[in-house]
């Protein structure tokens, strides 16, 4: 009878467990994360989670304002993009503050992930491409200009996360002479962790900030 309770008291505490990793942001362990890189390179879905219902919720800082705000990210359903030659869906990316709501739309294809501000859009305002790989590095036309992005493999990621990869995009503007700079950290199954940005277009700062996660929420749509 002791055995019996034993077991079934060890039952419910690992259910517990199991419960309360996939409330929060680290409900992706790092041996599983060890296991799928020493067994295959992470698809763009294991860095770039698309789905509906995903949730971030991140602490910003602007340096225009130097003031700290909280953005939450909800990936609310789908829309068709406009703004280029053929008909695509993309997944809607909308960021609310206490002041404003910002929306994106997020496109995959084979093995590339692009993002682009309208649905009328016709160059993305970032682009991704898996594997993501040390070294890694492709040119393409960014909505502010022409952008460089590169891939490497920081020491460390944060103290909630082991291992990710770090991003870093320069984009030169076409036709003023403005400059943007994009970098972050993607950790597996979660997204963008940390991240930078500072944005011109037209000789105007359009962004300035700097975003630091404190929670994820995986959604359960397609």
């Amino acid at each position: 009878m002791k055995k019996l309770c034993l077991l079934l008291l060890c039952c419910l505490i690992l259910g517990l467990a199991i419960s309360s990793c996939d409330r929060t942001s680290t409900d992706s362990s790092n041996t599983a994360i060890t296991t799928d890189l020493t067994t295959a390179k992470l698809k763009g879905a294991d860095y770039f989670p698309n789905k509906v219902g995903n949730q971030w919720t991140y602490r910003v800082f602007n340096y225009v304002t130097e003031n700290w705000d909280t953005a939450v990210v909800n990936i609310i359903g789908y829309d068709t993009l406009e703004g280029i030659d053929t008909v695509v869906e993309a997944t809607v990316w909308e960021a609310v503050w206490d002041y404003k709501t910002d929306s994106q739309y997020v496109v995959e294809y084979d093995n590339t992930v692009m993002v682009f501000e309208t649905i009328s859009s016709v160059y993305p305002v970032a682009k991704y491409i898996f594997p993501l790989e040390e070294g890694a590095a492709w040119a393409y036309r960014h909505a502010y200009g022409e952008a460089i992005t590169t891939i490497s493999t920081p020491e460390s990621c944060t103290e909630m996360y082991d291992y990710c990869f770090y991003y870093h995009t320069t984009v030169e503007g076409v036709p003023f002479d403005d400059h943007s700079v994009y970098w972050g950290l993607l950790a597996p199954h979660v997204g963008m962790v940390r991240g930078y940005r500072s944005e011109e277009f037209n000789y105007s700062i359009i962004n300035y900030d700097n975003w630091e996660l404190l929670f994820y929420e995986r959604g359960t749509g397609r």
